[in-house]
């Protein structure tokens, strides 16, 4: 077995030591000079030249003690990026590093830079410099410490095998890496291509085929206006009459049924003049539906209303308590489509002021994020940057109004008009078209899109775990080669 020897890093190097910010701090900085490399320019891999600072000749005159050498390992000693560390690249000779940066210039008879930066990179070695902590207000590394580090040091020939062979996976990680970077794009293009099909009526067409005696969607649409509007009229009219009769008592007169009678059909007449039927959908420019599917206005497929939070200032402790779920547009737009719980509650005093939507409400933002979307699981009060929308499932299911919704997202955060923030109103939410199949299809449909995107979800997870694994890998890779070291010396 080839034979390792450990030694202090004191004795391995020629230089150790870190510089200062010019007076001035970062209003002294030039855009071109001499490049001054800190924190933010040390990352595992290599040096980073976006941020890179530069000062005049001047400046770099007082940091004459830390002039970087081509091959020298820097290393971060303080801060949230210690133990990030980089060999300096040939283009950096010459430059200063300031404070919280150390130079470490080995004896490269004895150690290879290289070698150097991976046994620094190395889980061990980080794990101690996470753990050091010198400084009193955050952390840091002392030059005594860093030249008091324990280097195993195989033979030269064996530091550029090593070197060589770390180069060759670190490459294989960053194309495995590379490749993973297209997933998520991959993935999304998948779920749009999910969501069209679906609402040109592609997922269902074999449904379709073996249930051809279906009633038209059209024919439902019609139907559930009808009875809408018969009910609209009767609640207006019964309305008007419990008024007449309360005049007529108020006033001494005798209220019989005959009154009553002809007080309905006064009012029943008066109500249909004022009821407005919905204009059809003009279906010119839109994509073409399956023979049974219809378009419908948004407004026919439930009651549409924005959210409540009259009270000012909104922070009013008053407000919150832990009772009545409160939501807004950020968790809609982090929800993944359901809403199953809250980080905020209102009080009986909140909600006095507010209203609670039922479960299975649709939501959907129309300011800061537009026409973001989810499905109520818990009964939640929203403000009024949230429309809701409490389905007619007679008509049209919530998720599928929801998925839809999704589809016409970057239509509508085009048209919203820009003042201090882009919103959309209530008005311009209703007049959205939306597809609608006949009843019996569309749990079939919804099913469909649920699964579709399941299967999405599941791959953008095993696309995550796939980053992470490469992540172990490299340092799984460290942790051998210098476990070699422990079992040779």
């Amino acid at each position: 077995m080839t034979s390792w020897t450990t030694h202090r890093l004191a004795d391995l190097t020629t230089k150790v030591g870190s510089g200062a910010t010019p007076r001035g701090g970062a209003k002294s900085y030039k855009d071109s000079g001499i490049p001054l490399i800190r924190s933010q320019n040390v990352h595992f891999g290599g040096l980073v030249r976006d941020g890179l600072a530069f000062i005049d000749d001047e400046q770099a005159s007082k940091l004459d003690n830390v002039i970087v050498e081509e091959a020298d390992v820097l290393l971060n000693i303080t801060g949230a990026s210690i133990g990030r560390v980089c060999t300096a690249p040939p283009e950096m000779d010459g430059a200063r590093v300031n404070q919280h940066v150390c130079i470490i210039r080995p004896v490269r008879e004895k150690l290879l830079p290289e070698f150097l930066e991976l046994f620094l990179s190395s889980p061990r070695i980080q794990r101690f410099i996470d753990n050091t902590e010198s400084g009193a207000t955050r952390q840091a590394l002392t030059k005594g410490k860093i030249l008091d580090f324990e280097v195993p040091v195989p033979p030269v020939s064996v530091q550029q095998k090593i070197v060589a062979t770390f180069a060759d996976r670190r490459a294989r990680i960053e194309r495995a890496n590379r490749a993973l970077d297209s997933i998520p794009n991959l993935i999304e293009k998948f779920r749009q291509s999910v969501l069209a099909a679906a609402f040109r009526g592609d997922l269902t067409k074999e449904w379709r085929e073996q249930n051809p005696d279906v009633e038209p969607a059209s024919v439902l649409l019609e139907r559930i206006r009808t009875e809408r509007r018969d009910r609209w009229i009767e609640d207006a009219a019964e309305n008007g009459r419990a008024k007449a009769e309360a005049k007529a008592r108020k006033a001494g007169k005798p209220w019989t049924d005959e009154d009553n009678v002809r007080a309905l059909a006064k009012e029943r007449a008066k109500a249909g003049k004022k009821c407005k039927e919905p204009e059809p959908v003009d279906p010119t420019g839109l994509p073409e539906l399956p023979e049974t599917w219809c378009w419908a206005w948004l407004q026919d497929c439930g009651e549409m209303s924005r959210g409540k939070s009259k009270h000012r200032p909104r922070n009013d402790p008053r407000l919150f308590g832990s009772k009545y779920p409160f939501i807004q547009t950020g968790e809609v737009a982090r929800s993944n489509g359901r809403i199953e719980s809250a980080t905020k509650f209102y009080s009986e005093f909140g909600l006095a002021q507010s209203r609670l939507f039922p479960v299975g409400t649709v939501c959907i933002t129309i300011a800061a994020n537009i026409a973001d979307t989810a499905i109520l699981d818990i009964r939640a009060c929203f403000p009024d940057s949230v429309v809701g929308v409490i389905p007619d499932t007679g008509l049209l299911l919530g998720e599928l109004i929801e998925f839809y919704i999704r589809t016409v997202r970057n239509h509508l955060e085009r048209v919203a008009p820009a003042t201090a923030q882009k919103n959309i109103n209530l008005s311009l939410l209703s007049d959205v078209v939306v597809p609608v199949p006949p009843h019996r299809e569309q749990a079939m449909l919804a099913r469909l899109i649920a699964d579709a995107l399941i299967r999405s979800d599941q791959s953008a997870e095993l696309c995550g775990a796939a980053y992470d694994q490469l992540a172990r890998l490299e340092q799984s890779i460290l942790t051998a080669a210098f476990a070699v070291a422990k079992a040779s010396t």
